[in-house]
């Protein structure tokens, strides 16, 4: 993962994320690892989970049984005492499907720009007039 801060437990998660998290955890989260909930939040296992969820002073949610199994440690400076319940919403949110586009939808407060001119080559191939005409008085205008 290209730009990420990783942990003593072998997960890595975005530094740019780890260090926008909110300081207090509350809760369960309190100085669990906040890389290890956003790798268990951004796995496909997770997606399943039903659970009892704890939802932290920020409005984000994660399920108990995660937050209870995450290690004590964070090990990283800039993840230390951060938001594990925030750290595992953000990975959710970041395997959540896109939303479906259909192809007749326009972005909305999008600019489309027109009338901008390009250059178009093409071949082509003109007849001669002369024999065009000869061939017409010849077999006439019936195929």
């Amino acid at each position: 993962m290209a730009n990420s801060g990783s942990c003593t437990h072998g997960n890595a998660a975005p530094s740019s994320l780890v260090e926008t998290l909110p300081e207090s955890q509350a809760g369960l989260g309190r100085h669990k690892c906040t890389i290890c909930a956003y790798a268990i939040g951004s796995s496909p296992q997770s997606l399943a989970i039903a659970d009892m969820l704890e939802t932290c002073k920020h409005g984000h949610s994660a399920p108990v049984s995660v937050l209870v199994e995450l290690p004590e440690s964070q090990k990283v400076t800039e993840g230390r005492h951060r938001c594990a319940v925030c750290a595992y919403a953000a990975g959710r949110q970041e395997r959540q499907p896109a939303p479906a586009s259909y192809p007749d939808e326009l972005p909305q407060h999008q600019v489309f720009p027109e009338g901008l001119q390009k250059t178009v080559v093409v071949n082509a191939y003109e007849r001669n007039a002369n024999a065009r005409r000869k061939c017409v008085d010849h077999y006439g205008y019936t195929c």
